[in-house]
């Protein structure tokens, strides 16, 4: 397997593992999604997309794009008042995004590979 699949493949279940959360309803209804990442492959902010249209359950309303190629910022917005922002520059391609997802009671942290090892994190109210 290369590395794109494997990346692909580590990116496919992270988005899965944070979807299984996020609808648990642990962190509340979901409002907001910040996603960074190295620039490395064209497609990547796809994945990111697609991770959020999951999330919210349709396609943003509308879309903001700044910067281009593999250097560049989005912002998405749904018109049930959900947003996300994607940013993706300079780094190493190997390596995974950092993520936080905002809920009404709590957040989602994904912190990339952090001291080497990935790791994901609720921080919920009490």
């Amino acid at each position: 397997m290369s590395n794109h699949e494997v990346r692909q493949s580590l990116l496919g279940k992270l988005s899965d593992d944070l979807i299984q959360t996020a609808v648990s309803g642990q962190i509340g209804v979901l409002r907001f999604v910040r996603w960074t990442q190295s620039a490395g492959l064209s497609d990547d902010l796809e994945g990111a997309r697609d991770t959020c249209e999951r999330l919210f359950g349709s396609s943003p309303e509308r879309t903001e794009k700044f910067g281009d190629g593999l250097f560049q910022t989005q912002l998405l917005i749904w018109s049930t008042g959900e947003s996300a922002i994607f940013s993706q520059s300079s780094g190493s391609p190997s390596s995974l995004p950092e993520i936080m997802l905002l809920g009404s009671a709590g957040a989602i942290y994904f912190d990339g590979t952090l001291g080497g090892t990935p790791t994901l994190e609720q921080v919920v109210q009490s």
